[in-house]
């Protein structure tokens, strides 16, 4: 079965074919014409069962009319339903002597559905070292020197993903590092406000540092309509001092977690860049998960965006292309930096993904600063 995972391979596949019709006349045809559309492709029809309807101005046929001509044609059909329905429609397809086949992945369904309704959240460094130097930390923040993120640069960039996404962004994070770190982490909250008045706007901390926060910070909260988001760590520190620290003022912590952290999210980076760059993205849970903003690019994943601080602590050299971000000013509208986006990044070559099962179950503790905690 051929499931097709970016939008490149599917524009492949069509281009080799004169014919094209869609089965299926659910959400994912829908989002899937929508694309099409985009891209100038036509489609013949759109294939069912029952065969009854109009999709997105496209007439729905009945399969067994039209199954005759479609091998005469060697028409090529792209099935756009959910995974857990294509192996039923693959084996009535073949039974049907139809082989010209594509099969639209989940992975793709939920991207193209992205990009048709905008959808962008993102989260950024506001600092980049840490004040808890956890191992194998893939924010890198435990290798990280000094280094805070200029409130004038961060405006700026606000500004301008407020106006490709006409000021409606699903999420805005902002973490490290330890964002609480910053002398200035109460303004950020503000110059959010004024670019993107309504989008649910987080802090991301460790928490260690809440109940030595100022007054302004708390008001500042309050006022930005600001979530605080705490990880527990396994670390001397009473968090239910900080969480009563923060209801004193009126103020509810989130946890991620309900018990302190006992694996990382190990993923161990192989130096020899000679992995399959393509495949680690479509089958990585962070691609298009974890999009990072850093100085006025967006990245699909956050490795990439950070990987500065384990290149200058280990003297390496794990290249950042610009075929690995996007950079926000060069590109018209938010429809377009969502398309880039979705593209493959180079800088895949670098993750080991051949054991999936490790990844989540390296032991949490301080780092050793040794190099392994990071690459195999």
């Amino acid at each position: 079965m051929n499931l097709i995972y970016t939008e490149e391979q599917l524009l492949h596949n069509i281009d080799q074919n004169k014919t094209i019709y869609i089965y299926g006349a659910g959400w994912v045809a829908e989002n899937l014409i929508k694309r099409l559309n985009r891209h100038n492709k036509r489609v013949q029809g759109i294939l069912t069962t029952d065969g009854a309807g109009v999709v997105c101005g496209i007439e729905v046929i009945k399969f067994s009319h039209v199954s005759q001509s479609l091998r005469d044609t060697n028409a090529l059909i792209v099935v756009a339903v959910r995974e857990i329905f294509c192996d039923e429609i693959y084996q009535s397809l073949k039974q049907a002597h139809i082989s010209n086949i594509v099969f639209i992945s989940n992975r793709l369904a939920c991207s193209m559905e992205r990009i048709n309704n905008l959808r962008f959240k993102f989260q950024t460094h506001i600092v980049e070292h840490c004040n808890l130097k956890c191992r194998g930390c893939y924010h890198f923040s435990a290798l990280a020197k000094e280094e805070y993120l200029s409130l004038e640069e961060y405006a700026e960039d606000i500004e301008r993903l407020g106006d490709l996404f006409n000021r409606n962004i699903e999420e805005i994070i902002l973490l490290g590092g330890e964002p609480l770190l910053h002398p200035q982490v109460s303004d950020f909250f503000s110059v959010t406000r004024k670019s993107v008045p309504n989008a649910p706007l987080k802090v991301l901390t460790n928490g260690l540092l809440l109940c030595n926060m100022k007054e302004s910070f708390w008001t500042s909260i309050i006022q930005n309509n600001v979530q605080i988001w705490v990880t527990k760590y396994p670390v001397k520190f009473d968090y239910e001092k900080a969480e009563q620290t923060a209801q004193n003022r009126g103020i509810e912590l989130h946890y991620f977690n309900s018990e302190p952290v006992r694996t990382l999210g190990y993923q161990p980076l192989t130096l020899k860049g000679d992995r399959d760059s393509v495949k680690n993205f479509v089958s990585c849970y962070r691609a298009n998960e974890c999009i990072d903003l850093k100085h006025g690019k967006i990245y699909p994943c956050i490795i990439p965006a950070e990987i500065k601080p384990f290149n200058d602590y280990f003297g390496k050299n794990l290249g950042v292309c610009e075929a690995d971000y996007v950079n926000i000013y060069d590109v018209s509208t938010g429809m377009e930096l969502l398309e880039k986006l979705e593209r493959p990044i180079e800088f895949c070559k670098y993750c080991n993904r051949d054991d999936i099962s490790i990844f989540g179950k390296c032991a949490w503790n301080h780092t050793k600063y040794d190099i392994n905690e990071w690459a195999e």
